[in-house]
């Protein structure tokens, strides 16, 4: 029997506005299982200074100290899994807040320094930044993720709406956790909102309703089967401590 594939995704750190409790909790989880790769779906810094929303001036010229603090965050996750694949996506909305600011100034555009991945250092970490991720003979894709609602799942829905309910989607971007599922004649599609590990007290919105989670991944590597199975690691816990179960183990930081 071959043995099955393990894939780990975590979404939505906003350094600086990371949550360091639900990063720590996330690189014991990482660490115990030890996953064959995981994928980081965007929005691990900010970019606040580049944004087109009122800003407060005392951040305004605070870049490289995110971008210090998003690095020192990757380098903690990574010490979790060190063996294992690390992909960075690059089709973050924040992300794509550095886009836009470079081609409003096309006299930086081509500067090789600027470029996401030497901004982030994945060199350093050996992360690559890749475009969004198919697996399983595109059967299931790994995105940031362009709709969000209100609702958790009814993004993931919008996601496979979009797909025709042809594709699977593994999503971050609405920092919620859920899921929909859906199965037409021929086969069964499933979407899934992985969580956020950001702060759930951000300075511009009170009581967003969001949750701090990540979900596993484990895939069959025969040829001839396609099959995978999702598992949604939820976070609980305010103040000084996150907590989580996962398969049987409880896991705190504090």
């Amino acid at each position: 029997m071959d043995r099955a594939t393990v894939t780990v995704s975590i979404a939505d750190i906003h350094a600086p506005f990371q949550d360091d409790r639900a990063i720590e909790l996330a690189c014991m989880v990482i660490q115990k299982l030890q996953p064959d790769r995981v994928v980081h779906h965007a929005d691990g810094v900010d970019f606040y200074q580049l944004s087109s929303f009122d800003k407060d001036p005392d951040r305004t010229t605070h870049l490289q100290d995110d971008l210090d603090t998003a690095f020192h965050i990757n380098q903690q996750l990574n010490s979790a899994a060190p063996e294992a694949e690390w992909l960075y996506l690059n089709d973050g909305n924040h992300e794509r807040r550095l886009w836009r600011y470079l081609a409003r100034n096309p006299e930086l555009f081509q500067l090789e320094v600027l470029r996401l991945d030497n901004l982030l250092k994945l060199d350093a970490l050996g992360w690559r930044l890749v475009e969004p991720v198919e697996m399983l003979e595109k059967r299931l894709l790994f995105v940031h993720g362009e709709r969000t609602s209100k609702h958790a799942g009814w993004s993931a829905k919008a996601e496979l709406e979009r797909r025709w309910y042809q594709q699977s989607v593994l999503m971050g971007h609405s920092h919620k956790i859920g899921c929909y599922t859906a199965r037409g004649p021929r086969q069964a599609v499933g979407g899934w909102e992985v969580g956020c590990l950001c702060t759930l007290e951000p300075e511009y919105q009170r009581n967003p309703n969001w949750m701090q989670g990540m979900a596993v991944i484990t895939s069959g590597n025969a040829p001839d089967c396609h099959t995978f199975s999702v598992e949604q690691v939820v976070f609980t816990g305010t103040g000084r401590s996150r907590h989580c179960y996962f398969r049987g183990i409880e896991f705190v930081a504090r």
